[in-house]
Formats: structure tokens, C-alpha cells, sequence
């Protein structure tokens, strides 16, 4: 068998936040890194090598970004998810302590 999992909904909660952390640091990074990119301008000249170099260029940092930011799109979502996993965790948990102490007080009466 396998290792034990001790998952409770605080701990689903800080996983949340901490994928949307993830999300956010990404999103920052990709911000940051398209503008550096960007100051560059294009530095590979005008003659053909260098217009088939920003082209190349060019089509893989628009490919790449629009990946990156997919992910960071998903890590967002995966976060939410996540979080409402961990609130029905906690409302289910609730629930059923309530309906617990219930039953044994309708024990005692009897």
C-alpha cells in the first residue's frame, strides 16, 4: 500500500494560494521579460540572414509567450478549483461534526 495523505481543507487553502502565487510570479516574469525583449529592438540587421533570424525570432517568442501565458491562465484557474475544493472540504467537515453532535444529543435524551 501506499504512503498515508493527510489532506485536510487548510491545507488545500494554502495550496490555493500558493499556485496562485505561482500564477501571479509568472504573469509578472512574462510581463517583465516581454518588455526587456521588446528594448531590444531588432539587432539582427536588415540584410536576408538577419531578417530570417527576426523572423525565426519572432515566431518563437510569440510562440513561447502565448504557451506561458496559457499556463499561467491555468495555474489561475487550477487555484480557483482549489480553493473551492477546500471550501467544501470545510463545509462538508462542519456539516458533519453538527450532525454528529446532534445525533448524540438525541442519544442522550433517550
Amino acid at each position: 500500500m501506499g504512503e498515508q495523505v493527510d489532506v485536510g481543507w487548510d491545507k488545500l487553502r494554502r495550496a490555493a494560494g500558493d499556485v496562485d502565487d505561482v500564477a501571479q510570479r509568472l504573469g509578472r516574469e512574462l510581463q517583465s521579460t516581454q518588455g526587456e525583449l521588446a528594448g531590444y529592438g531588432e539587432p539582427w540587421g536588415g540584410d536576408e540572414i538577419g531578417m530570417l533570424i527576426g523572423i525565426t525570432h519572432q515566431v518563437v517568442s510569440e510562440f513561447a509567450f502565448e504557451k506561458l501565458g496559457e499556463l499561467q491562465e491555468d495555474l489561475a484557474t487550477h487555484s480557483q478549483a482549489l480553493e473551492g475544493v477546500a471550501t467544501t472540504y470545510r463545509d462538508n467537515e462542519e456539516g458533519g461534526q453538527q450532525a454528529m453532535e446532534q445525533l448524540g444529543n438525541g442519544a442522550e435524551a433517550i
